[in-house]
């Protein structure tokens, strides 16, 4: 069979399982676009969708995407087939895809699908069961060793306490059970809550990729991370986040290689951030100080440890020194630049000073003579990262088994190599420091010159994205419902690198006309300016609001751009309406606040959701479970990041205009996501309410309040509210 055919079978197969599906014009039209890039050589390998809510994206591009990789793989021999990689920017995201999984599973669609998470969400038996030796603290110390250095004023953090609590053991124990039993798959997001354990105890028994190797007595199915990767091995459909994929391209040691993937890219309109996530480059001056004084003799004991292990030569006196050096130099350079902090912080209201972001010019780098100390530090620490590296892959390579006692030192030995390679990569960017890069200071509460951490970032990814993504995939389907800006995909283009002719582009019409014309949208041009000098007046204009629409409306939902607000419309809620609110980070966790309201909504009770920018993505809340939407303001984005500034300043300098072209597109997706929250199926009807006049009384309004939903549309002067 071809690949339509293959479609055809697997629709069918759907529609015998599920007697009531049916396949959307918009969704077959999708499926359409995905099977000639997959059909006609002479199409781009890419494409970019925007798909309304209710289009059925997930199943719109599994189907084609199943239907090409049967039919491809019957041609390739066995290590060089097509895998399907599914991502989103969302954990719960990819728990709602499993559904749609099981449902082509249950239709008769032969693919085995597995969920991919990073190493250090797993645990790992030999480190746990270290941790719950009688002596493990005594042991622990080995990993500890200070070098009794006593400049505590440049603002080190206290050390970690090595002791863990008899309960947090206990869970420990209880969670090892548990897997043993077949209970638990191992990965810490889905541990009974009951057992969800401190970070600090977390962070002593997961895994660890500098020891987490062939040698381990517990390597094998036995492991939860090695059974997660052969899994992944044999699964035709992986299902992980963007992030995940990012950081997986230059070694592929996780997800297959680009060159054999067939990319699915949910939620698309987070690809850009996510890949500036993986391209920052920090150096935070408490670890890296921390690492050249009180980590020094830990650093010994894992070097001399490591190289008798491996049989090979000890470096380990060469590295002590050259970490001494590091110290050395490091102080006079985190001085210098505190001091030089304080003379800018000296400009700005007195509550920021401690925690403000200091900006980095390259004029300033260059010429302040801090490019010669960084030379000096980085000379160093480079030698000594190799030498540690070194260590670490002989003794990965050597054919030995460590004991619990050589496997915490490996690994502390590993944290401390991540720690110089992060430092060496920040310092490599400020020493071919480029002007279209951004460059920040950034100082912390507690006192002392070591309290900071250095950034360095891309302001533009586009080429890099262009170059280590989508020219080596095998094809992709970059889709969201929030891809577009002014019609257009302009933005998107700019932003990720990915643009015709190198992609098709599409934009597909929304399955639900109807439903929109039986529901509302809410405009109020007389309402309060949304501005800090008029906050409470623009809160409590909200709270009037809220009283009136949840007087006759069951399940409600009020969006924040800002916690400040939320925590104060929250304090100004009558009694009787904060008794039947469940607001996000108070009363729950975002998942227990939504599974609260539902269990509310099936008892018939009143249930007011109200949380900030994640409950406008993500929330799939039908029909009756949600008939009401408040957004309080319009969100323009966080455009106060140094990345950003920088960004807009390029821009201008260019001749571009910074609010068109970044700041508005921002704020369009995120009301468009925030709307699409009342509209999830073709049953669904309600309000949704803006509370932002602004839409209404500036220029930008009108094209915003035009690629919204065609709702009916009310407003609100101050006669028809109060007259």
């Amino acid at each position: 069979m071809n690949i339509q055919q293959t479609i055809r079978k697997i629709i069918d197969g759907v529609k015998t399982h599920l007697a009531d599906f049916e396949v959307r014009d918009s969704q077959l039209q999708f499926m359409d676009a995905i099977t000639d890039i997959c059909e006609n050589k002479d199409s781009p390998n890419s494409i970019i969708a925007e798909l309304p809510t209710g289009t059925g994206k997930s199943l719109g591009s599994l189907i084609p995407a199943l239907a090409y990789t049967q039919v491809t793989n019957e041609k390739r021999s066995k290590d060089d087939t097509i895998k399907i990689c599914y991502s989103t920017a969302t954990i719960s995201l990819q728990k709602q895809l499993l559904r749609d999984v099981e449902l082509l599973r249950a239709s008769g669609v032969d693919f085995k699908a597995h969920i991919v998470v990073g190493r250090g969400r797993f645990i790992c038996k030999r480190n746990a069961l270290a941790l719950m030796r009688p002596d493990s603290e005594q042991a622990n110390l080995l990993t500890e060793q200070n070098s009794g250095d006593k400049n505590n004023d440049v603002g080190l953090p206290p050390p970690e306490s090595t002791t863990i609590s008899e309960v947090e053991k206990t869970k420990v124990k209880k969670a090892i059970y548990q897997l043993k039993d077949d209970e638990w798959t191992g990965i810490v997001d889905d541990l009974d809550r009951e057992l969800t354990m401190e970070d600090r105890t977390w962070r002593r028994v997961r895994a660890d990729a500098n020891t987490c190797n062939r040698q381990c007595q517990y390597w094998g199915s036995g492991c939860p991370f090695v059974k997660n990767r052969m899994d992944t091995e044999s699964a035709d459909v992986i299902i992980t986040n963007h992030a995940m994929v990012f950081a997986d391209l230059e070694k592929s040691a996780i997800l297959p290689a680009p060159e054999r993937t067939l990319h699915i890219l949910d939620e698309a309109h987070h690809l850009v951030d996510n890949f500036h996530g993986t391209m920052e480059r920090k150096m935070s001056f408490s670890a890296i100080y921390d690492t050249c004084t009180r980590q020094l003799g830990a650093i010994s004991t894992g070097i001399a440890m490591g190289s008798e292990i491996a049989d090979i030569k000890n470096h380990e006196h060469e590295v002590n020194q050259r970490l001494v050096r590091v110290r050395d130099a490091l102080l006079p350079f985190m001085q210098f630049l505190d001091d030089r902090y304080h003379q800018y912080a000296e400009t700005l209201p007195v509550s920021e000073r401690d925690k403000a972001i200091w900006r980095l010019d390259t004029n300033y780098i260059t010429q302040s003579g801090m490019l010669d100390s960084m030379q000096i530090i980085y000379d160093d620490l480079v030698v000594v990262r190799q030498k540690i590296a070194s260590v670490i892959e002989e003794i990965n390579a050597a054919d030995k088994e460590l004991n619990i006692d050589e496997a915490q030192v490996i690994g502390q030995l590993g944290v401390h190599h991540n720690n110089i390679d992060s430092s060496c990569t920040l310092l490599t960017m400020y020493l071919n420091a480029k002007d279209t890069d951004a460059f920040w200071y950034k100082r912390h509460q507690a006192k002392g010159s070591a309290s900071a951490t250095l950034f360095g970032a891309k302001v533009n990814v586009s080429e890099d994205m262009k170059v280590l993504f989508w020219e080596r995939i095998h094809k992709s389907i970059a889709m969201s419902a929030t891809l577009s800006n002014d019609g257009a995909f302009s933005s998107f283009n700019h932003e990720s690198g990915l643009a015709q002719p190198s992609a098709c582009e599409y934009r597909f019409n929304s399955p639900f006309t109807e439903a929109f014309q039986y529901s509302s949208l809410h405009l109020y041009p007389d309402f309060p300016e949304p501005d800090w000098r008029n906050e409470t007046a623009h809160s409590q204009s909200i709270v009037d609001e809220l009283i009136r629409f949840m007087s006759y409306h069951k399940a409600g939902l009020q969006l924040f751009v800002s916690k400040r607000q939320m925590n104060e419309v929250v304090s100004l809620l009558p009694a009787a309406l904060r008794e039947s609110t469940l607001v996000q980070g108070v009363d729950g966790a975002r998942s227990q606040i939504i599974e609260t309201h539902r269990k509310k909504i099936d008892k018939g009770e009143l249930s007011l959701l109200i949380g900030l920018a994640s409950f406008s993505e993500g929330l799939d809340l039908k029909k009756h479970y949600l008939t009401f939407v408040g957004i309080a303001k319009l969100s323009f984005g966080s455009f106060n990041e140094p990345r950003k500034i920088t960004e807009s300043e390029n821009l201008q300098a260019s001749g571009g205009n910074p609010f068109m072209q970044l700041t508005l597109p921002c704020a369009e997706k995120a009301l468009q996501q925030s709307v699409g929250r009342l509209i999830r199926s073709i049953e669904c009807r309600g309000e949704v309410a803006i509370f932002d006049r602004r839409i209404l009384t500036k220029r930008y309004g009108a094209g915003l309040l035009e690629r919204l939903p065609p709702f009916y549309r009310e407003f609100h002067t101050r006669q028809q509210r109060y007259g």
